[in-house]
């Protein structure tokens, strides 16, 4: 779970007080992401100590930072801090994400500039002040900070949901020698295709998402980045993760209601809280658009994607990830049905949240989840033993997906600069300051530096005078031309010799 940190916050306060606040609350194991407000000496001393004592694998940053920024609460970092961020990352065995994000200053000024133009534009301002060619941008510079130095450090990029980011990202991944990881969510998979499927015309992206005439509905789209009606992009993405390793999937899972988002923006659709719900409905979604219906996936590249390459991610595999002996257990028993209930499909998201996926017929779902071995879940009711509660998972750096590849590929790599021999320099070295040959620095040679005299207006009326050391300019803005006056464009020059 991702940790959000204030900006002028502790790291390390705000992973004791998540881990307070989830105690005894969970179904699940589950671990510690957090966020980085910031980057200096004070969140490089903590991050060791979060690896040490709170088990922590993984941090999270985002780019883009701007002294302009009017939302001091993005969180956003220099480019200098993310570069500093990756070397101390790449010494603690520290997997950095970044999510494919527009980055947060030019968001703020497309944001200012639709509201100037456009001040009751509605939830469609977040579709068109996150530019699709600037999450690329995002993930090019990202590499660019991790990798192009003698510390390269792995990289996990988040939220690819556009195709210019999994472009991109694909490019990145071959320069980098697949040091770099992708995560895309279920939302930009599957809601281009619920909105197909609940609807027998084809898929209108002028009228859906953010831009759909129902308000509550466009606000219930509104997240970052953007979700794209692009239904070629979900097959591709489809594709991606049932032919490699490249791409993992997550839910980008953040439930806001309906009625709260309308508190927040109906007046000002820039303060429209972002974030759609997705937890819930992962699992069963991906079956349903990767597994049943020609999405090219099978269960074992379904399994891989959601649960084993997550696992090697965050050094978890083979206690998580893999039914083996020595692994933890946490089995699910997954079945076939006709069709699941409409309530069913509900009790996925929470109450007052709109249902992204509401258009998908799913068939397929968990009849049991076992945690550890102990059986939690059992025809749609949560049991809730003390046995099998969730526990905080410690995770050990440098995981085994990430850095055993960036080890084998620094053991080929060459190490410096190789040295290149050259005779001394035996010419002149100035100290910067001319002297002459008394030792003493020349006098000015004119009376005026060039630049006061070279600027002269070019025509045919033009007229350029030679001057002597004592001859002096006095500029004379009067139409009269007296002896001894050059009229030139309503600016007199006159000149006096002493």
């Amino acid at each position: 779970n991702t940790v959000y940190t204030e900006s002028d916050a502790s790291v390390l306060e705000a992973i004791e007080q998540f881990q307070a606040s989830c105690a005894g609350k969970f179904a699940c194991d589950y671990a510690a992401c957090p966020r980085l407000p910031r980057f200096d000496a004070e969140i490089s001393q903590q991050l060791e100590k979060l690896v040490v004592s709170k088990g922590v694998c993984m941090v999270q940053l985002s780019m883009g930072y701007s002294s302009d920024l009017e939302n001091p609460t993005s969180n956003a970092l220099t480019e200098q801090s993310v570069y500093r961020a990756f070397r101390r990352c790449r010494q603690l065995g520290i997997l950095p994400m970044v999510p494919a994000t527009a980055p947060a200053y030019l968001v703020d000024a497309l944001t200012n500039d639709l509201l100037s133009s456009h001040p009751t534009i509605g939830p469609e301002l977040h579709y068109h002040n996150h530019p699709e060619s600037a999450e690329g941008d995002t993930i090019l510079n990202a590499c660019l900070n991790a990798f192009h130095s003698e510390q390269a450090c792995p990289l996990l990029v988040t939220r690819i949901q556009s195709a210019a980011a999994l472009n991109a990202f694909l490019e990145q991944r071959s320069k980098c020698r697949g040091l770099i990881f992708g995560q895309t969510s279920i939302g930009a998979i599957a809601a281009p295709l619920a909105v197909a499927a609940a609807s027998d015309m084809p898929l209108q992206p002028e009228e859906c998402f953010t831009k759909s005439k129902d308000w509550a509905i466009a606000a219930a789209y509104v997240c970052d980045p953007p979700l794209r009606p692009d239904i070629k992009f979900s097959q591709r993405l489809l594709a991606q993760m049932a032919a490699t390793d490249e791409l993992t999937l997550g839910s980008a899972h953040c439930a806001i209601r309906t009625d709260v988002r309308a508190a927040f923006g109906l007046e000002n659709s820039a303060q429209i809280p972002k974030g759609v719900a997705a937890l819930g409905c992962r699992l069963p979604v991906l079956w349903y658009c990767g597994v049943e219906n020609n999405g090219g996936m099978d269960p074992c590249s379904f399994v891989r994607v959601v649960s084993t390459d997550p696992a090697r991610l965050i050094n978890a595999y083979p206690r998580k990830g893999r039914i083996a002996v020595g692994s933890d257990a946490d089995i699910i028993v997954w079945s076939r049905h006709t069709e699941m209930e409409d309530d069913a499909v509900q009790q996925l998201v929470p109450a007052g949240v709109h249902n992204i996926f509401s258009g998908l017929k799913l068939h397929s779902r968990p009849d049991l989840v076992f945690l550890r071995g102990c059986l939690v879940v059992k025809d749609k009711n949560l049991i809730m033993e003390q046995e099998a509660q969730g526990k905080y998972l410690h995770l050990k750096p440098f995981s085994q997906m990430a850095f055993s590849r960036l080890n084998a590929l620094e053991s080929c790599w060459v190490v410096g600069f190789p040295k290149i021999p050259r005779e001394p320099y035996a010419g002149k070295v100035v100290d910067g300051k001319p002297k002459t040959d008394d030792g003493t620095e020349p006098k000015e040679s004119h009376y005026f530096r060039k630049e006061h005299y070279d600027n002269v207006p070019k025509g045919t009326s033009g007229v350029i005078l030679p001057f002597m050391y004592n001859t002096k300019l006095v500029f004379n803005r009067r139409k009269s031309t007296d002896q001894g006056e050059i009229q030139t464009d309503g600016l007199a020059l006159m000149v006096k010799t002493e």
